[in-house]
C-alpha cells in the first residue's frame, strides 16, 4: 500500500536505570537496553479496552534465549510505555568486536526469540518463535517481524 510508519524513543534515562540496577555489564547493558527499546516501540499503539467493567492494556513480551554467554534477554512492556527487563548473566565480560564495538551478537548467540502478544479480552495470548538469526537485537527483531507477523 506504500505506507510507512515512523517511531523513535529517547530512552537514555531508561537504560541507564535499568543497567544501574541491575549492576550489569557494557555489553548487557547495551542487549538489555536494545531489547527494552524494542519492546517499546513494538507495543506503541496496541490496544488499551474495557470489557465488562474491567480494564487491560495489550503487552509484548519478548525473550531472547541463545547459545551466547548473557544465555537469556527479556523485555516485557506495554503500550503505557511501561517496560521493564533482564539479563540472565549480567557480568558477561567480551573483547570489543572487529569494528570495535561492543559485542552484542557474541553475547546473545544463536537461538530463538520468543515474541508473546497478550491482551487481557483474548482467549489466550499470541506467541510467535523465530530463530536468533545475528544477536543483533534489532536485526533479529526485524527478522521475526517478516518472517512471524509477515511486516516488511
Amino acid at each position: 500500500s506504500g505506507e510507512a510508519t515512523f517511531k523513535a524513543i529517547v530512552a537514555t534515562g531508561l537504560v541507564r536505570g535499568a543497567t544501574s540496577m541491575q549492576k550489569t555489564s557494557p555489553v548487557a547493558s547495551a542487549a538489555l537496553g536494545r531489547a527494552m527499546i524494542c519492546t517499546l516501540l513494538l507495543s506503541q499503539g496496541k490496544k488499551e479496552g474495557e470489557m465488562y467493567g474491567e480494564k487491560g492494556r495489550e503487552t509484548i513480551q519478548l525473550d531472547f534465549r541463545g547459545d551466547g554467554p548473557l544465555t537469556q534477554v527479556f523485555a516485557l512492556g506495554d503500550s503505557a510505555g511501561e517496560v521493564r527487563g533482564y539479563v540472565a548473566q549480567p557480568n558477561v565480560h567480551l573483547p570489543l568486536n572487529e569494528v570495535g564495538k561492543l559485542d552484542v551478537a557474541k553475547a546473545v548467540g544463536k537461538g530463538f526469540i520468543t515474541v508473546v502478544r497478550n491482551n487481557p479480552f483474548w482467549q489466550q495470548p499470541y506467541t510467535g518463535i523465530t530463530s536468533i538469526v545475528s544477536g543483533e537485537i534489532a536485526e533479529d527483531i526485524a527478522h521475526y517481524l517478516t518472517e512471524s507477523e509477515q511486516t516488511p
